[in-house]
């Protein structure tokens, strides 16, 4: 699924600057290092507004065909007995039609979506802030678990617990707190709050 939207970013990208697909790549990565995101690249270097039509264009509506995740995660999640809420860079019908497709749409008491941060994303310190506020919980009982090494470090200098799902085993070197699984993540949850 990310590699899908990562493709339809960079289609975006193409499209609205009319450029070829590997300058669209570089200015990406360029994006990636000045503000985290794509589309907060575009809103800081270029005024660009139309943030609704982009969040349409790179979140695929066909989510099933995209998951080829197998584990079935609904007795997964439903063992673990906290409340849990998703924040995501991406629009919360994104989000409902992944669950969807997952299994898991009952799964989270909550989904923190883009248009929530007011269009700031995952980096960005406020956006952060933003959940811990609506969630209402001291931020240091919090634990953050992201699949992009570069969103935690701003979480865990306010004081909040992160962790890594590294699904592909591939940041073992990262100094974060590390799950290859959803069922390795649940587990250490167990075990660290006793249900």
């Amino acid at each position: 699924m990310h590699n899908r939207i990562n493709v339809l970013i960079t289609r975006y990208v193409m499209d609205l600057f009319s450029i070829p697909f590997d300058s669209a790549c570089q200015l990406r990565r360029k994006a990636f290092h000045e503000c985290g995101t794509t589309l907060s690249w575009l809103h800081a270097a270029h005024g660009f507004t139309d943030t609704e039509d982009y969040l349409d264009a790179v979140h695929p509506k066909d989510t099933s065909y995209w998951i080829n995740y197998t584990e079935p995660l609904e007795d997964i999640f439903t063992s673990v007995k906290l409340p849990m809420s998703i924040y995501t860079n991406a629009t919360a019908e994104h989000a409902h039609r992944v669950l969807s497709s997952l299994g898991i749409s009952d799964a989270f008491e909550d989904i923190f979506d883009i248009r929530f941060s007011q269009y700031r994303s995952k980096p960005d310190q406020h956006s952060y802030t933003s959940v811990i506020d609506a969630l209402d919980v001291p931020i240091e009982e919090v634990l953050f678990i992201d699949d992009n090494p570069a969103f935690l470090p701003p979480f865990l200098g306010m004081g909040g617990q992160a962790a890594l799902m590294d699904h592909l085993d591939t940041h073992h070197d990262s100094g974060f707190l590390r799950f290859t699984s959803v069922r390795e993540a649940a587990e250490y949850i167990k075990n660290a709050v006793p249900m």
